[in-house]
């Protein structure tokens, strides 16, 4: 299996990559953006973790807001990247030994499989979770972590595309009961503050940081929903989308 420890290594190397991340924005801002992430990993990875890798329950059942499950190989990789945080690289450790603990196999005749969440396509970046299979084809063990659609460049406008003939409030934090600070009409491109964007799952829908026109939060809908924003549109075109 192929460790999120390579893919990283490998974005670190890219030039645009390392443009995106190294942004002008203020130091305290960045500050934000992250701690954000941290709150999206911690809400979004509700399970019971024993050394950093789910234990129960397990399904391979299609859920809303999540892509198919699929065999991991080098031609399923390529369509995403992963491990760019420190957390997610002890976490993904973690599961790959809880894996090996289970089965009672080394890693390469371990059965690993994973499936992306739907904001990966839509946005640019989202979640994988990673999991192992037993002899029968159950699971037995997950991990979450933070992913990026690899089709595209780094995400860097995302656009309000709302049913909502009005647009999108702007709130301080992720909530629907949090102070909004303005809003956003339909076709306005908003700045996430870098890439991976940052996302949180709260009141049962999906929040993205954004740092302009305005700083704060809009809410992207319930998983598995069309969305209200999108990759911003090319000279006028359609909104583009990875893939």
């Amino acid at each position: 299996m192929k460790s999120p420890l390579n893919v990283i290594c490998r974005l670190r190397n890219s030039t645009s990559f390392t443009q995106a991340l190294g942004s002008s924005h203020n130091t305290s801002l960045k500050k934000d953006i992250r701690r954000g992430m941290g709150l999206w990993m911690s809400v979004t990875t509700a399970l019971l973790w024993v050394g950093g890798a789910s234990v129960a329950p397990l399904r391979a059942d299609p859920e809303a807001g999540w892509g198919e499950w699929q065999r991991q190989t080098p031609q399923t990789e390529t369509s995403f990247g992963s491990g760019f945080f420190n957390q997610d690289l002890r976490r993904f450790a973690a599961f790959e030994q809880a894996c090996q603990t289970a089965l009672g196999e080394t890693a390469p005749s371990i059965d690993y499989w994973f499936r992306l969440s739907t904001l990966v396509s839509q946005l640019g970046t989202g979640l994988v979770e990673y999991g192992c299979r037993d002899a029968t084809g159950a699971f037995v063990r997950t991990t979450t972590m933070t992913a990026i659609a690899t089709q595209i460049e780094p995400v860097e406008c995302l656009q309000v595309n709302s049913p909502i003939s009005s647009g999108l409030n702007v709130r301080a934090w992720p909530g629907e009961a949090e102070q909004i600070v303005g809003g956003v009409a339909n076709g306005t491109h908003l700045d996430p503050g870098g890439f991976p964007a940052t996302i949180t799952e709260v009141d049962g829908r999906n929040w993205v940081a954004i740092v302009s026109p305005l700083t704060g939060w809009v809410s992207n809908g319930q998983p598995g929903s069309e969305g209200n924003l999108s990759l911003c549109s090319i000279d006028g075109s359609a909104p583009r989308s990875p893939g």
